[in-house]
């Protein structure tokens, strides 16, 4: 049983190798880009995998990423440099292939991006993948291309060379070598002009950090300002609930004084009346009459006095209201 089963695995195995498959497989492929050979990293797709990554003349360093792995955009620099320090080496290429758009074979995929292969000339099958603990940087993927072909550097460049051969490749080294100056002298002025901009940054950030200093500051003094001007207002609203109380019981007063005099001027307006009257009636006896009749003019003084002593009260009342 053991036995069927593992004919059966290297059977599926087979059939679904492009080495040994038997079937014309269907694979999603990626349209080649124009002008590909003017680009210093090749762009492989589906169709150009054989012939670019399966050269066995050729040493390859692929990249495996996808549209949507954000980390892999940011090798795309690092991969470009080394791109160019390899440039002038005919037996090396750097290239890249989007997974997600180009269906490859099996034995040829991976299940994480960014992912990195080396495959080296004349051993296709013993692909190496970079180290995932290893930071992706420039000396360190030279280091591992240089690890995994050792051609590249125990290879005499001159042997079995002409000296036509060899002027060329003193003139290619020489190009190289003015390449990499240049290259140097760009970094050396991309860094400093990254520390300017460092110090720039430093500036802003010190004076970013003072002007938050005085607004801390000016917040606290606004702080205790709307502090004072809270207890003000409460001070306020308390002399307002004061003073309104007082009014309040003033107008019930004035209500009570004002209801008082009404009714005194009544008295009063009634009292005038009642005075006339009686200096009418007066007068018509002293025309009937010179000489009263004693029991009358007695009436009339109790009758005078009684309306005076009301008068007086009604005016003591009206003094203690007020």
């Amino acid at each position: 049983m053991p036995l069927q089963l593992k004919i059966i695995k290297e059977s599926i195995i087979k059939n679904y190798s492009r080495t040994y498959s038997p079937l014309n497989r269907h694979l999603i492929a990626g349209t080649k880009s124009q002008a590909q050979e003017k680009y210093l990293i090749a762009e492989v797709t589906t169709q150009t995998f054989d012939s670019i990554v399966l050269d066995a003349e050729k040493n390859v360093l692929l990249l495996y990423y996808t549209q949507w792995c954000g980390f892999c955009t940011v090798l795309n620099h690092v991969l470009i440099q080394v791109a160019r320090l390899f440039h002038a080496n005919d037996g090396m290429v750097i290239a890249r292939i989007n997974a997600a758009k180009n269906d490859l074979p099996w034995e040829y995929m991976v299940d994480r991006f960014p992912t990195v292969l080396f495959f080296p000339s004349n051993r296709k099958d013993l692909s190496v993948k970079y180290p995932e603990d290893l930071p992706f940087t420039v000396p360190n993927l030279v280091r591992f291309i240089l690890l995994h072909s050792p051609q590249l550097v125990h290879q005499d460049p001159f042997q079995s060379c002409n000296p036509d051969c060899i002027q060329k490749a003193a003139a290619l080294q020489k190009d190289r070598i003015n390449q990499l100056e240049n290259e140097l002298k760009r970094l050396r002025a991309e860094m400093q002009a990254l520390h300017q901009a460092e110090k720039q940054l430093a500036l802003q950030l010190s004076a970013t950090r003072q002007e938050e200093h005085q607004l801390k500051l000016r917040n606290q003094a606004l702080e205790a300002r709307n502090e004072k001007l809270k207890h003000h207002n409460e001070k306020l609203q308390d002399l307002y609930s004061q003073r309104n109380a007082e009014l309040a019981e003033t107008a019930v007063k004035l209500g009570e004084i004002t209801a008082v005099s009404e009714k005194l001027l009544k008295e009063n307006i009634l009292l005038k009346a009642y005075m006339a009257s009686i200096e009418e009636e007066l007068e018509g006896k002293t025309f009937t009459s010179s000489t009263p009749h004693p029991v009358e003019e007695e009436s009339r003084l109790t009758s005078h006095s009684e309306n005076n002593a009301e008068a007086e009260s009604f005016s003591n009342r009206e003094t203690h209201i007020l």
